[in-house]
């Protein structure tokens, strides 16, 4: 093999430079012009490996100048290597808008909240919607998650009876259902400070409901005075 080098170098005109003694061995040190193209041949001919196996086929023949800094970027930079790890990325989809409404309850989002279960109640969770819609008002679409419940037939079917469209929210992206997300977090916050409160001698559904009721009596941070009660007074006066 070291000879195969010192002949190869010689037809192809290339100059050796010097010579070099590494663990009582002699080896060949040519110029880094020559060495890169000896590189990508052999990172190529041994169907394209990793930087430590092309390493292992050099560097007991011969050294040159930056030789591993050239052989990791000769295989990171390898095209034919570059489109073979890009089959695996991830597939992403088109950003799209749900809505804006054109009226009240128009688009609902639907979703649940369980590990309330204790001995008071039999009730695993909670489901999360607007409890009293108008009769004359009506869902055209529901957005909810990848809930199992969801996916069930009858489900599915009583919202194919009422002419119900259902979006369900992408896998592991709770963010693309923000504002139930958060809202989520307020009333478990307030419902577990009220169970703590009563040392558990109260049935959480019934805390809920209070939790529920008082959400809509507390001022909202961006309704600044308003509280969500009083939006849901208005549009039923009017």
């Amino acid at each position: 093999n070291k000879k195969a080098v010192f002949l190869e170098c010689l037809v192809s005109e290339w100059s050796i430079t010097e010579q070099c003694e590494r663990d009582g061995a002699i080896q060949p040190t040519i110029v880094e012009d020559y060495s890169k193209a000896i590189i990508k041949r052999t990172h190529e001919e041994y169907c394209h490996t990793g930087i430590s196996q092309t390493e292992s086929k050099i560097k007991p023949f011969y050294t040159a100048p930056h030789l591993s800094e050239n052989i990791k970027k000769i295989c990171k930079n390898c095209e034919i290597c570059i489109k073979n790890k890009s089959r695996l990325n991830r597939k992403y989809g088109l950003m799209s808008q749900l809505g804006p409404a054109n009226r009240p309850f128009q688009i609902m989002s639907l979703d649940t909240i369980g590990g309330f279960g204790c001995q008071q109640s039999t009730c695993p969770g909670l489901i999360k919607l607007i409890e009293k819609i108008p009769k004359e008002e009506t869902i055209e679409i529901i957005l909810s998650d990848q809930y199992p419940a969801f996916h069930s037939t009858e489900f599915k079917n009583y919202l194919e009876t009422r002419n119900i469209q259902l979006i369900l929210t992408a896998v592991d992206a709770p963010f693309s259902n923000g504002i139930n997300e958060r809202l989520n977090q307020t009333i478990v916050n307030k419902i577990i400070c009220k169970m703590n409160e009563s040392k558990g001698k109260i049935n959480w559904s019934k805390i809920a409901e209070e939790c529920r009721n008082k959400y809509k009596e507390t001022n909202h941070f961006l309704l600044n005075t308003c509280y969500p009660g009083s939006l849901q007074i208005c549009y039923q006066n009017n």
